[in-house]
């Protein structure tokens, strides 16, 4: 019983064992068609995320686990990467097991096990074990996979572990696989983009190369353009130019040099130049040259020298260094044959000595013209002068104003020759000083004015009111164009008026900081007029309507021409409109610049509340009478002739009544008359306008007339005797006369005159005007005796003739200056007289240490003012109860009268 129990003991046991082999092997089996399934799904797998998910299904089948991580090996940073988590729910308790066991070093442990490890949980909430199991080959170490298990470690049969590793081991040799794969793509990738990146610089290179070859070829043709074309400059120049080497051997020459030199070209390559071209005279000059050419450049200088024939010719040298790679391989030399402008230049000179010798001996000519006609014309205006103010009967004084008359065209004339002369020669000098354009203007009527009455003809003067009083430029010379075309209207008008106008064209005037405004000058007469075919010619030289008008009204045909030249020399322009039989009008137009004078400031507002009758039948008077009168502030209204009677004021008292005495059908007294009578103009002031100067007061009185003022009207008369007979009377009813604005100073009487004259008539004149004056005279006959009577006299002024014996003028002058300097005496004025009238004369006395210049024939007015400007103190003294105002006296170191 005990042996037979034994034996069913046994094959019990037996039979135990093989249900547990059998049971083992039937595990191992279906574990291995898992690992085989496993294999086959993930060999050729590339995606690790696929890898992974079908490792985790089988893993699952073959043991319970609750969560796995597959992570891979960074070499680069030495990490653990997740690269599969499962579930995700769980992933970041999974991440923070990682960490743990990486940080404790556990990680490090386990890569060395080829077996799993078993470990305790850290962060997962579950109890169960961690396995823990390299993913490795026999290559590379790949990373880790970890796990929990979902159940006991002791419920887990031992060979599960195995083919959980065996299942790793499949897993880990598929993520090589695929990593590898992964690896050599990227590789390919990257070596792909090498070559394409390598491809596409050989490409650029290439592009380069053709780009480079292309403007090589291009520079290539370039260069041989300008090579050909700088061997075209060099063959074709039109001056001889040869290449030099740095020992002054000839390399090259164009055609231009063979033919000026006369050498062939085989004749002068490799031969010195200086031996070939150059005389022994000049040979080192040449030399110094071509240092200088090698040292830089030389500029075009004149110079001798000599061809193959032996022939000298005059050239013109130039030359510079060659420059190559900045080294200095040569010198370029260029010649020009200048033989035929020399010989031009030397005619040219020889030419210009001759015409600056005839122009001497023209000035020169003129000169003494001037001087010898005016010494006599002095002494006969002069005397005429000073006669014509003596007691004659009818019958001398005609003879007397003829030969005064006669004597003044003479002067005219001459004048005329030397601006003509003086402008043909370009010597014309203009001055730019301020001078006052309405006393100007006024000045100008004034002188014409009689002459014009006695010609029967009517002067009317009208300047616009509000045209400013001072301006800057050539008075002298404006004065000359505006006398000559005035003194032409008389002239050439036998019946009618001459009609002066002066207008600012303010609103055309460019805007500048001088002020500059556009001055209108107007003359016009109702003359013979010029017709459209002289009217071309009436500016030229020498030219006038025509030859009978030169018979008939006689003169040069100058003044014209010379007014134009004259005008057009001061920026301006002179015109002319007229009709043949019906007169002409020219126009002056010049721009000046406008100064700020007294005139212009002063406020004549004082005249407001006046009412003012003006009576004239001339429009262009009355129309500037009003614009005047109206600018003082009065209250204007306008008739004429007869009409006066009618002229209403709207009720107003008429103040004053301004009356043309010539009106036509009648004259101004019977307008006076009549307007007496009326009670509306009782007690009206009553001014005449009138051209009859020295018409009796006991007349004008009789006839009802308060005043009256002569014609043509200054603006600062008629301001005067506005004043005057509008002011209260104080010893009765007296007549306001206005014909002339003197300004008096009986100082400048009793002044002792040093006459410097070697001229016995022109002393005798002299001295007759100066004592008239009221002036004593003391006469040196030459400049010695000037010199000796000023060191032992005392003069107030010297009268100094220039051109005398002996001593002229300018040297006794200078005698003075230095004996007034050498005993600290006070400067006396001197006072040239002189018959020279060329221009810069004038400036020749003043360099002399004369202080003012007179030009012979002397006028009495001119003499006398002259002195007045020196001797009168700056303050003058004006007659009452008229108070005009006069321009600013210069000082005595500014004065100056030509």
């Amino acid at each position: 019983m005990d042996g037979e129990s034994m034996k069913i003991g046994y094959f019990e046991k037996r039979v135990i064992y093989l249900e547990e082999v059998n049971r083992k092997f039937r595990v191992s089996l279906e574990s291995l068609r898992s690992l085989t399934t496993l294999q086959k799904s993930i060999a050729n797998k590339r995606d690790l995320s696929l890898i992974f998910s079908e490792s985790r299904e089988r893993i699952f089948s073959l043991m319970a686990f609750s969560s796995v991580a597959f992570l891979l090996y960074d070499e680069n940073t030495l990490d653990f990467v997740p690269e599969y988590i499962y579930p995700q729910f769980l992933q970041k308790d999974i991440q923070k097991e990682i960490d743990a066991h990486i940080e404790s070093g556990t990680f490090a442990w386990a890569l060395h096990q080829k077996r799993p490890v078993i470990i305790k949980p850290v962060s997962l909430l579950q109890d169960y074990e961690i396995v823990l199991h390299a993913l490795s080959t026999d290559n590379r170490v790949l990373g880790m996979f970890i796990g929990q298990l979902a159940t006991r470690r002791d419920k887990i049969q031992s060979e599960s572990f195995d083919i959980l590793s065996i299942a790793l081991m499949t897993t880990s040799l598929a993520t090589e696989n695929a990593l590898l794969y992964l690896e050599i793509e990227a590789h390919n990738r990257d070596l792909k983009k090498r070559v394409e990146e390598r491809t596409a610089a050989a490409l650029e290179v290439n592009k380069k190369l053709k780009k480079e070859i292309g403007v090589r070829k291009k520079t290539e043709e370039e260069l041989n353009t300008q090579r050909q074309y700088f061997e075209a400059l060099f063959t074709n120049a039109p001056a001889a130019v040869v290449s030099l080497d740095l020992k002054h051997r000839i390399v090259t020459t164009n055609p231009q040099f063979e033919a000026l030199f006369g050498y062939e070209i085989d004749e002068t390559k490799g031969k010195y130049i200086d031996r070939l071209i150059v005389p022994e005279d000049r040979l080192e000059e040449a030399r110094m040259l071509t240092k200088r050419a090698q040292a830089g450049s030389i500029p075009m200088i004149e110079s001798k020298r000599k061809r193959k024939d032996g022939t000298v010719i005059e050239t013109a040298v130039s030359g510079s260094a060659v420059v190559v790679n900045g080294k200095k391989v040569g010198v370029l030399a260029i010649y020009a044959d200048i033989t035929e402008r020399k010989r031009a230049e030397r005619a040219l000179k020889k030419a210009k000595r001759a015409a600056e010798s005839a122009a001497r001996s023209k000035s020169e000519f003129l000169a003494n013209m001037s001087h010898e006609i005016r010494t006599p014309l002095n002494a006969i205006l002069g005397m005429s002068e000073l006669v014509l103010d003596t007691e004659l009967n009818n019958e001398q004084r005609e003879f007397l104003e003829i030969v005064y008359s006669s004597s003044e065209g003479l002067l005219s004339l001459i004048n005329d020759i030397l601006d003509f002369s003086k402008i043909e020669a370009g010597q014309m000098l203009l001055e730019r000083v301020p001078f006052n354009l309405k006393e100007l203007v006024e000045s100008i009527a004034d002188i014409f004015s009689f002459r014009a009455e006695v010609k029967g003809l009517e002067l009317v003067c009208c300047i616009q009111p509000d045209m400013p009083d001072l301006v800057e430029g050539d008075p002298t010379r404006i004065r000359q164009v505006l006398v000559n075309l005035i003194a032409n209207a008389i002239k050439f008008t036998e019946e009618g008026e001459i009609l002066f106008q002066v207008a600012c064209d303010k609103q055309r005037a460019p805007k500048s900081k001088d002020n500059m405004m556009r001055y209108i000058f107007t003359i016009q007469d109702t003359g013979i007029g010029i017709s459209a075919g002289q009217q071309e010619k009436i500016f030229e030289k020498f030219s006038q309507a025509d030859s009978s008008t030169t018979r008939r009204f006689g003169g040069t045909g100058l003044g014209l021409s010379i007014s134009k030249s004259l005008i057009e020399l001061m920026g301006g322009e002179l015109t002319l409109d007229s009709k043949e039989g019906q007169g002409s009008a020219f126009h002056v137009t010049l721009t000046l610049a406008s100064k700020r004078g007294i005139h212009d400031e002063r406020d004549r507002t004082v005249f407001d509340g006046i009412s003012v009758l003006l009576v004239d039948n001339h429009a262009v008077r009355r129309e500037t009478l009003h614009a005047l009168l109206s600018k003082w502030g009065c209250a204007v209204t306008l008739a004429s002739g007869h009409d006066a009677m009618r002229a209403k004021q709207d009720g107003r008292k008429v103040d004053v009544i301004l009356i043309n005495f010539h009106l036509p059908e009648t004259n101004g007294l019977e307008v006076v008359a009549q307007l007496r009578r009326s009670p509306m103009f009782s007690d009206s002031k009553i001014l005449l306008l009138t051209s009859k100067t020295g018409t009796e007061n006991r007349r004008l009185r009789e006839s009802g007339v308060d005043g009256y003022i002569s014609k043509p009207v200054k603006h600062a008369k008629l301001f005067a005797v506005l004043s005057d007979i509008l002011k209260p009377a104080e010893n009765g009813p007296a007549i306001a006369v206005i014909e002339d604005a003197n300004v008096t100073d009986t100082r400048t009487q009793n002044k002792i005159i040093l006459l410097v004259e070697d001229n016995v008539d022109n002393q005798k004149l002299a001295r007759k005007m100066l004592e008239r004056g009221g002036h004593q005279v003391q006469i040196a006959a030459s400049g010695e005796e000037a010199v000796d009577k000023m060191t032992n006299g005392d003069y107030d002024l010297v009268l100094m003739d220039i051109q005398m014996p002996g001593m002229n003028g300018f040297e006794a002058t200078i005698k003075i200056r230095e004996m007034e300097s050498e005993q600290a005496r006070e400067r006396t004025p001197i006072v040239a007289l002189t018959a020279h009238a060329l221009s810069g004369y004038r400036e020749e006395c003043l360099k002399h240490g004369m202080d003012d210049y007179i030009t012979k024939p002397i006028r009495k007015k001119t003499l006398l003012d002259t002195i007045d400007n020196w001797l009168t103190p700056e303050v003058s003294v004006v007659d009452e109860p008229v108070q005009i105002e006069k321009s600013a006296k210069p000082s005595r170191k500014q004065k100056s009268t030509s």
